[in-house]
């Protein structure tokens, strides 16, 4: 009598009133597993969104900008190693400030841009307080405004000599380029004699004729110039002084050196 009541008992429970119910079921997880799988391939295996945190100012974003938008993002992830010395390793001040930035022939404006001159890399804000670091690889060039001042720098590659690459202000573009690299070092227990602080040097270069000069002081500029007399005399007479500190002190020189060029390939 007992195992007819429990054989009941168990066809019941498998009447087709209950399949309905456990198809729906079924249903609704196979609905939310498709939904999952879909909202994960949105996402690469570092975890962050394709298309990055927001549209880039100054850029259409139309089909044809998505390859550039995430090109812009085309970095890693910046975390700073260097939070217990004092200063910062930035250039001109540590909060982010406007400019543009040229990626093989892109240009994307309105950004926010910091410049890190103790390793030479340029930063952009990426999600909420997250900064990257862009792929210097795939810059050509960018701008930072400052005080009202715009700075424009270039990014070049390493001679044959295995030095002078990287970001270069340009102060001077012509037959003959002044540029300026500015860089910060660390100099131990150099705050109160007890921490170690950021300091700043910069560092004067000539381009002329494909190649890059370090320029500290006159005399290694006007080596530079084909004649060193007219030079001397062009600036006497506009008295014209250089100062070592000053890069820009160099500018009307190197444009005079650009004159001679141009007058004796007219000639």
């Amino acid at each position: 009598m007992d195992q007819n009541n429990t054989n009941q008992h168990f066809l019941r429970s498998c009447s087709p009133q209950k399949v309905p119910v456990v198809r729906s079921i079924e249903l609704i997880q196979s609905l939310v597993l498709i939904f999952l799988i879909l909202l994960c391939s949105s996402f690469p295996v570092s975890g962050f969104p394709l298309k990055g945190p927001a549209p880039v100012p100054g850029l259409s974003q139309g089909s044809d900008s998505v390859p550039d938008y995430q090109s812009l993002y085309n970095g890693r992830i910046w975390q700073n190693p260097w939070y217990m010395i004092r200063g910062d390793q930035f250039l001109f001040s540590n909060t982010f400030l406007p400019g543009s930035l040229t990626m093989r022939g892109r240009t994307y404006t309105a950004l926010s841009l910091k410049y890190d001159i103790m390793n030479d890399e340029v930063l952009i804000p990426f999600y909420s307080g997250g900064i990257m670091q862009v792929n210097k690889e795939m810059v050509d060039s960018f701008s930072i405004v400052f005080s009202g001042k715009k700075y424009r720098f270039v990014n070049l590659p390493p001679d044959s000599s295995g030095g002078h690459g990287g970001y270069f202000n340009v102060l001077h573009e012509g037959r003959t380029g002044l540029m300026v690299k500015h860089i910060k070092k660390i100099e131990k227990l150099s705050v109160e004699g007890k921490y170690d602080g950021f300091y700043e040097i910069s560092k004067t270069y000539i381009q002329k004729d494909g190649q890059i000069h370090l320029i500290r002081n006159l005399n290694d500029a006007l080596r530079l110039v084909p004649d060193k007399k007219a030079a001397r005399e062009f600036m006497r007479l506009n008295h014209i002084g250089i100062m070592n500190s000053d890069p820009e002190s160099y500018i009307p020189l190197t444009e005079f050196i650009d004159r001679l060029a141009a007058k004796t390939k007219d000639q």
